[in-house]
């Protein structure tokens, strides 16, 4: 119902097929149900690293053309510096209270992430999961050498690492195991 709530959310706020979703909190249910939302409506999603700052957050938020964020209100103060340099950005779900003194440029809506689970849960209304070769996440190399680089991950990867690593922990159909990344 959570995931079903949030995808139908993400497309209230214009999130299709090929749009990326960023996320920037610290471990919440909301970022499981954004992540698998995100796939049900065919969105890619992209982690970030929360100790990023400056240029290596702007960067990745840039670079990946991120429409949506979900933030937690402690990181607010570090997106905040490098927003004018996200165009891309329309909507910022916020999970907690807006620091006193955090301002966001105009043409970005700020909502309480809460948003994501008060939507129709009975199915997703729209989007199309991902197919077996899309685009399921986004992940940015450490950058080492350069710029970091976005990392395409597609479902079909996704699904076979999770497959191997089963197999690699000797685990039968009557095991259960969650992993959220």
């Amino acid at each position: 119902r959570s995931v079903r709530s949030a995808g139908n959310q993400l497309l209230s706020l214009g999130v299709g097929p090929g749009d990326t979703v960023a996320l920037l909190t610290l471990a919440c249910s909301e970022w499981v149900a954004t992540w698998l939302a995100s796939a049900e409506v065919g969105a890619v999603s992209m982690p970030i690293n929360v100790m990023f700052r400056g240029e290596f957050l702007r960067h990745q938020l840039a670079d990946s053309d991120a429409r949506v964020l979900l933030v937690d209100a402690m990181f607010l103060p570090q997106l905040a510096e490098v927003l004018d340099g996200v165009p891309g950005l329309r909507t910022l779900l916020v999970r907690g209270a807006v620091p006193d003194g955090v301002t966001v440029p105009a043409g970005i809506e700020v909502l309480d992430a809460g948003m994501l689970a008060t939507g129709a849960t009975d199915a997703v209304h729209g989007g199309r999961p991902h197919a077996w070769n899309d685009v399921a996440c986004l992940f940015y190399t450490s950058g080492t050498t350069g710029r970091p680089k976005g990392a395409i991950l597609t479902q079909q990867y996704l699904c076979v690492a999770a497959e191997a690593l089963a197999e690699a922990y000797g685990m039968t159909a009557d095991d259960v195991m969650y992993a959220a990344v």
